[in-house]
């Protein structure tokens, strides 16, 4: 059998690990990736026209998704798994059983529970930097579902409802992590291959190729120099303050402050933030990044000049921004004192 890869991507952080790999293996991997990642229309053409991925296939959430809601409210565990089967058969005609490996970036997902259920291994990828370290933190993922030790995952494997995630399955072959250090969860299946090491190996060109696939139909309006950037986060969704009011002001206090010191100031709202920031831009005259164009891009535009900070609440992504000469770190008590 030939060796052809299939990653499986449903945002862009896994599609920028995805593409990384590809350009430093100088394999062509097929993608199956989600068509309701915001501007799946014009990353697609990116993606191809890169010359770096064989076959790009959609992974239809648009109808599948509204399905899988459904099932999720009626049916019980077993039936819920045999349900989820004839959904993904229906939107998706794929053939897993060519690849020689299979990688996913989140296996408490329905196209992970399809691939268990057809008993096809696959690869595990962390979804998001250092998410093991923090998924119970910031994602609400309760310990029950990841402990091996405690009664309802002990019951869950021993009866076979529902799916063991977190690359728990035997159908998991192994889990690549940023780095081993201070997780919830850790066996024998999990290695390291640091981000940092990875972005690291990237010649001046491939960065430029990099960029251009994730930035070119992107509102990037940096400035750098004298510039702050502002990277948010989604605090009142994550539930660290009361309100999106309180988040605003949070962040408009940021903004304030290093623009009442002569800073220009740049907003880069993180992908899951759904505050609207235009009235705190139009006030403050910022610039502005989508919210989609993964942080670590912004390392490779090579019109930009380095940020004199780049600040966050409690962000560690900010420490993976080379372009950025200071990091700042405001602290979750100081968002905090503006609930009291």
């Amino acid at each position: 059998m030939l060796s052809i890869k299939l990653y499986i991507c449903v945002t862009y952080y896994h599609v920028l690990i995805t593409t990384i790999k590809s350009i430093l293996s100088g394999e062509k991997p097929d993608l199956l990736l989600s068509n309701i990642i915001p501007g799946y229309e014009q990353l697609v053409p990116s993606l191809e026209k890169s010359g770096l991925f064989g076959k790009i296939t959609a992974l239809d959430n648009k109808r599948i998704l509204p399905e899988q809601e459904k099932i999720n409210k009626r049916l019980d565990q077993l039936m819920r798994q045999h349900s989820n089967k004839k959904i993904v058969d229906k939107y998706l005609d794929m053939d897993f059983g060519k690849y020689s490996d299979i990688y996913v970036y989140q296996d408490a997902h329905y196209i992970a529970y399809y691939l268990i259920a057809k008993k096809y291994k696959y690869h595990l990828i962390e979804d998001a930097l250092d998410y093991f370290r923090y998924f119970d933190k910031y994602y609400g993922i309760a310990k029950t579902s990841y402990d091996p030790h405690s009664l309802k995952f002990r019951l869950k494997r021993l009866t076979g409802l529902g799916t063991q995630a977190w690359g728990n399955s035997k159908y998991c072959v192994d889990v690549e992590v940023n780095s081993l250090k201070d997780l919830k969860m850790c066996n024998e299946k999990y290695f390291e291959v640091p981000r940092k090491e990875l972005f690291g190996r990237l010649t001046d060109d491939q960065k430029k190729t990099v960029y251009k696939i994730f930035a070119e139909n992107k509102k990037v309006n940096s400035v750098g120099g004298d510039a702050v950037l502002v990277c948010t986060q989604p605090m009142f969704k994550d539930r660290h303050v009361s309100s999106m009011e309180v988040q605003l002001n949070v962040f408009e206090a940021v903004v304030r402050e290093y623009s009442e010191k002569g800073y220009q100031i740049v907003i880069k709202p993180h992908p899951r933030d759904e505050a609207d920031y235009s009235k705190i831009i139009e006030k403050y005259h910022c610039g502005y990044i989508d919210k989609n164009l993964p942080s670590e891009v912004l390392n490779y535009d090579p019109d930009a000049r380095p940020y004199y900070a780049a600040i966050s609440i409690t962000s560690t992504s900010i420490n993976f921004l080379d372009c950025a000469t200071n990091k700042v770190f405001m602290g979750m008590d100081y968002a905090q004192s503006f609930d009291k």
